[in-house]
């Protein structure tokens, strides 16, 4: 049968998709191609002579639509629990009695703020050792210094250390009284030769020379080792000062435990819970109170994978 005469029209909203728009525009072509085909068929037989040569048959409109790409809006409904951005056990750094606490749940609480104190006593007690320790070390490089005649830090010599100097003037008189021995000596011995001294005269000095020269050898020794003592004292006086600086050391590590047993507010927030109470024993691990830091406030959901 002949295909009425139709207009076929083709919209597209805009969220088909592309393949679709093609078996739609594939559709109506075929759909006129087969109208088109019947025609001719009917011309070709002779059915309808009269018709008009020119007449093709209808006309067919399309309407094509521009495929666009928007995003589908999805939406989960969910319940969660508001929290803390921040959560701090607070504990101290050393162990002791808590002597105060400074803080009550709900308060709030800036950086830095003391929160509790424990019992600082004993710090105390070793800050005043190791401050006499400081002293007595410094005594002890004063004295040093003072035998070897550095005060004021001076400069270490070893001929300037009044033992030295001592021993120096011994050496120096012995060596002097050797030189007369020995001249005497070779004067009587000459005299002796000639026949104008006796032998036993001459034996007089000889054994004056050689006792001088062991007073000098003997002064000689003592000097060295007036010079080697003055050298070691010089080392008890780095030693000395090695002493003051560790006993200073003891002393900040006293002040650094004095200044440990105050607890501090690690950041800004509200109290939510005092563990312990004033005059019980708490260790470095015991949390004495839990800060929140609520500003921001952050909210915990669980979703489901699916």
């Amino acid at each position: 049968m002949p295909c009425s005469p139709s207009v076929v029209k083709l919209s597209f909203n805009d969220m088909a998709k592309p393949f679709l728009k093609i078996s739609m525009c594939a559709l109506a072509l075929a759909l006129g191609a087969s109208c088109g085909s019947s025609g001719g068929n009917r011309n070709r037989s002779g059915g309808n002579s009269n018709s008009n040569s020119g007449d093709t048959g209808p006309t067919i409109s399309i309407t094509v639509g521009k495929a666009e790409a928007r995003t589908v809006a999805a939406s989960i409904h969910a319940t969660g629990t508001l929290v803390a951005m921040e959560t701090s056990d607070v504990a101290p750094k050393v162990a002791g009695k808590v002597a105060n606490i400074y803080a009550n749940v709900g308060q709030f609480v800036t950086a830095g703020m003391t929160l509790a104190k424990i019992d600082d006593r004993d710090a105390k007690l070793q800050l005043a050792s190791a401050q006499t320790a400081v002293k007595q070390a410094q005594v002890g490089v004063r004295q040093a210094e003072a035998r070897l005649g550095l005060l004021d830090g001076g400069r270490f010599e070893a001929s300037t250390v009044p033992e030295v100097r001592t021993a120096n003037a011994n050496y120096q008189q012995a060596l002097a009284e050797q030189k007369q021995a020995e001249a005497n000596e070779k004067r009587y011995r000459e005299l002796t030769e000639t026949g104008d001294v006796a032998m036993a005269t001459y034996e007089t000095y000889r054994t004056a020379r050689d006792t001088a020269r062991a007073k000098t050898n003997a002064a000689k020794e003592q000097l060295a080792a007036a010079v080697n003592t003055a050298k070691q004292s010089n080392q008890a006086i780095a030693a000395a000062r090695a002493n003051v600086e560790a006993a200073q050391n003891q002393v900040a590590e006293a002040q650094k435990a004095i200044l440990d047993t105050v607890v501090f507010a690690p950041f800004a927030g509200y109290v939510s819970v005092r563990a312990v109470a004033v005059g019980e024993f708490v260790s470095s691990s015991t949390p004495i109170i839990t800060l929140l830091r609520t500003n921001p406030i952050k909210a915990q959901i669980q979703v489901a994978e699916a």
